[in-house]
């Protein structure tokens, strides 16, 4: 073959897994963009979910005033997700068992109480399993957006092949705006894919790996560690009387005491029966993997503490490819970095299928002639 000839069945090969595919991979990839940032765009359009300020009401208030606030509340948990975020607590309702309700740590004030499907759960279902229904036990959803990662792939490595010299665009990336459209387009497309080609092969590796996964646990492969269950003993137990309410010891000490045994921790699981433990966990000291502090919700004695990397090697990788998948970690900048890579990576998709359409309508021009 010539120089450029070998190219070219790389060049159909990079063509044909996005013709035929890319309405579909463009939309998985938006709506996976999106996603990413459910939080702050919410955040934009709902005040009510905003933190007016720093923090000034500890757990044991906040829980307080949500039950004042929102009447029947019984609080399953509550945690802080992000500075400029409202407190995020879970509570059950006489007609709803799960309702999000978000309370400023500022003003003591529930600004939302969300009742059924909000912003963030409604485009992870999309850009997750399509909204398509359960058949047979198995969301086929799940398999079609997953499969799509292969073609994003093999068109992501044929790219690289079909690019010469593709790595001068990282030192001067050249963008003809003078040219034509068609011009334009070519240019947008191979700069933008050089440049997001890291981060269209971790969305494609880590989504083949959920497709793998899937697979696995179809043949019964466990992903989730089985760990002993932690539990009070009747012998701690209080005595109460029949009919008294349970109440638990300061919170905020509770979260000081697990905060010194492992920093970082922000998320409280409150006991949902007598002999459950109070649980506080987050993923601070590892950003990839959640450790929990388990603790007497009576005598804030700790019971036990685990540790995100102590797991296996299968639960292990399905927690880091999640993270590493959806952008959970590290906080607002690497969200706002996979946010605008996603951007790029399906302006890529557009982008080649307006190249193809112009490339197309080009020779359907001069046929005519």
């Amino acid at each position: 073959m010539t120089n450029n000839n070998w190219r070219k069945p790389y060049w159909k090969l990079h063509l044909w897994m996005g013709l035929p595919f890319w309405a579909i991979i463009f939309f998985i990839c938006i709506t996976g963009t999106l996603a990413v940032v459910s939080y702050e765009i919410t955040w934009l359009f709902n005040s009510g979910v905003r933190a007016s300020g720093e923090a000034i009401y500890g757990v044991d208030e906040l829980i307080k005033r949500i039950e004042e606030q929102v009447p029947n509340a019984k609080v399953l948990s509550i945690s802080t997700l992000e500075p400029y975020l409202a407190n995020l607590a879970y509570v059950s309702l006489p007609e709803h068992d799960f309702v999000q309700v978000w309370i400023d740590a500022s003003t003591g004030i529930v600004g939302e109480v969300s009742i059924g499907h909000t912003f963030r759960s409604v485009i992870r279902a999309i850009h997750g399993w399509l909204l398509m229904p359960e058949i047979g036990g198995i969301f086929i959803g799940w398999y079609i957006v997953c499969f799509f990662s292969i073609p994003l792939f093999i068109s992501l490595i044929t790219g690289l092949i079909i690019f010469k010299n593709f790595w001068k665009s990282y030192k001067k990336p050249k963008i003809h705006t003078n040219k034509g459209s068609r011009p334009f387009w070519i240019s947008l497309h191979k700069v933008g894919g050089i440049w997001a080609v890291w981060f269209g092969l971790i969305i494609s590796i880590t989504a083949m790996w959920f497709l793998v996964m899937m697979v696995l646990a179809e043949m019964g492969v466990p992903f989730e560690d089985v760990n002993k269950q932690v539990f009070i003993s009747k012998k701690d137990l209080p005595i109460m009387k029949e009919n008294e309410k349970i109440h638990f010891p300061n919170l905020d000490n509770s979260l000081k005491i697990a905060n010194e045994k492992i920093s970082g921790l922000s998320f409280i699981k409150l006991p949902s029966n007598a002999y459950e433990p109070l649980e506080i966990s987050g993923t601070q000291r590892t950003l990839f993997f959640s450790d929990s502090v388990y603790l007497n919700p009576y005598t804030n004695e700790i019971l036990e503490v685990r540790l995100g990397t102590n797991k296996s090697f299968l639960s292990a990788t399905a927690t880091f490819m999640r993270a590493l998948h959806v952008g959970d970690f590290g906080g607002l900048w690497i969200k706002l970095i996979w946010f605008i890579f996603g951007l790029i990576l399906s302006a890529l998709v557009l982008s080649g299928m307006i190249m193809w359409h112009k490339r197309t309508s080009k020779k359907e021009e001069e046929n005519a002639i």
